[in-house]
Order: C-alpha cells, then structure tokens, then sequence
C-alpha cells in the first residue's frame, strides 16, 4: 500500500521560524538604537527647530531601512524554503522509499533545468536519525530528474532520449514531513531485508 506524507506546516514552523527570527536579531538591535536615539535626542532636535513630524520622518525612514536590508532576507529564505518543501513530499511504497525533493532553481525559462529530484531508496546501507528529527540515509540509490511539469529530464550527455538519473550515496530527509515515525520504521525494514539479504 502506497503511503504519501507532505510537508508538516508546524513540524516546519517549530524548526525554521525560530533561526529566522534568530537571523534578524542584528535588526532587531538596530531598532533598539533607533527608538533609544528617537527619545534621547528629541528635545535637542526640536530645541534646533525640527518639527515633531519631521523627526517622526526621519524615524520612520530610518525603521522601514532597516527593515528591508537586515529583516527581509531572512523572511525571504523562510517563505521560499516553505514554498520549496510545500512542493516537496515523501512516499512509501512496498518495495522502496521515495523522497520528492523541489529544487531551488533560478532560471524558470530554461527548459534544460531539473526541478525535482526523485530519490528511490530500495537498499539503505545505514540510517541516521539526528537531533532535528531528520533522517540520514547512506547507500546507494537512484536519483531521478523532472522538470516543473513533471516530465523527465533527458541525458543531454547521452542520446537526449534516456531518463536523466544519478546515482548518490547519502539522502536527508528533513524531519518536518507527516508521518517521520512511518518513514523511519519502513527505512529500518528496508535495512534489515537488505542486512537479510547479504548474509
């Protein structure tokens, strides 16, 4: 029976939401300063003739500075990581596990870019659950390529007509999916046929 686990938006939430704010924290500092300068300063800047809405300006300006160059980037890498593993998800089949990984790519139009790899994992080797609830899975396996629409990637090093595929020695399956406890379980049987097998 073929089991699908998509993106856990809190699992997600609970890992990366508190590295971004960690991340903006400089920001955060400079708009201590900022607030600490508006009050400090504010009777030396209206003794000199500034009106209160031109400091609330300058203020302003100053905040929304910060925010774009030292609070936006952080925010951007969260959302579009969110996007990426949104498209991403992991299926457990009788016989492997596969692992549907949404690449960052940065030339939509080039329709020669992989967008997905396609990891089947059939003979894990050994298995490595980390503190994060990510699972390390050392081997070897298959990597398939698919562009956006899902189509195969041709082997352009080849005849264009094979399926692009690679072949990897090590696969993380990050630990914010549905269903990590299934995945663990279903790799560890996997392992323990294959240990089966070898002897």
């Amino acid at each position: 029976m073929n089991k699908t686990f998509p993106l856990n938006p809190t699992a997600f939430r609970k890992k990366w939401l508190p590295l971004t704010l960690l991340m903006m924290t400089p920001s955060f500092l400079v708009d201590g300063v900022l607030f600490y300068r508006l009050f400090q300063f504010l009777p030396a800047q209206l003794a000199r003739g500034e009106t209160i809405p031109q400091i609330l300006w300058e203020f302003l300006m100053l905040l929304f500075t910060n925010a774009l160059l030292l609070k936006s980037v952080p925010l951007i890498i969260y959302f579009l990581l969110r996007h990426l593993r949104r498209l991403s998800h992991v299926q457990i089949k009788q016989k492997e596990v596969i692992y549907y990984k949404r690449l960052l790519v940065y030339y939509d139009e080039d329709f020669g870019y992989t967008f997905f790899h396609e990891y089947h994992i059939r003979r894990p080797g050994q298995l490595v659950r980390q503190a994060d609830g990510a699972i390390r899975v050392e081997g070897e396996f298959e990597v398939a390529c698919y562009h956006r629409d899902g189509t195969p990637v041709g082997d352009f090093c080849s005849d264009q007509m094979s399926v692009c595929s690679k072949q990897r020695k090590q696969c993380t399956i990050p630990g914010y999916f549905d269903g990590m406890e299934d995945i663990y379980r279903k790799l560890e049987l996997l392992l323990t046929r294959q240990g089966q097998k070898s002897t």
